[in-house]
């Protein structure tokens, strides 16, 4: 696949974002590259994560804690992106910013990888378990 047809992919997939602050879908027009970056990058980490598990043996589940580690996994790939604005911020960001909002870049990029669907059983077509997912690779 093209990277004409991946960036437009991945401005479909964003676009379908609706942020009820401002009552609008995002623009991926100046997000695009970054959206895409947010995609291989979450995939690029999952793989090593992945390959540290093949050197080091499966990991043992947290106690007190109903997620396995492939789950957590996912979970703290998404906490460094915990944040909160107002309205007005928000829709400056959305107008002017080059990425994504924070909330939006953890949704688009765990929603187009095959492997966040699996570890947490997303249903066929769900808004996490998207049908058509940008593949990066």
């Amino acid at each position: 696949m093209s990277i004409t047809k991946k960036l437009a992919c991945v401005a479909e997939s964003y676009e379908g974002f609706y942020v009820p602050e401002i009552d609008r879908h995002l623009n991926s027009t100046n997000t695009k590259e970054e959206d895409i970056s947010d995609i291989a990058g979450v995939q690029l980490s999952y793989k090593a994560y992945k390959n540290w598990i093949r050197q080091n043996g499966k990991e043992k589940k947290l106690p007190r804690l109903d997620y396995t580690p492939k789950q957590l996994f996912w979970i703290s790939s998404a906490v460094r992106f915990c944040s909160k604005g107002s309205n007005e911020a928000i829709e400056k960001a959305v107008k002017h910013s080059y990425q994504s909002l924070k909330r939006y870049r953890v949704l688009g990029a765990l929603r187009n990888s095959k492997d966040f669907s699996k570890d947490f059983h997303c249903p066929a077509d769900s808004i996490m378990n998207l049908s058509n997912k940008c593949e990066i690779w």
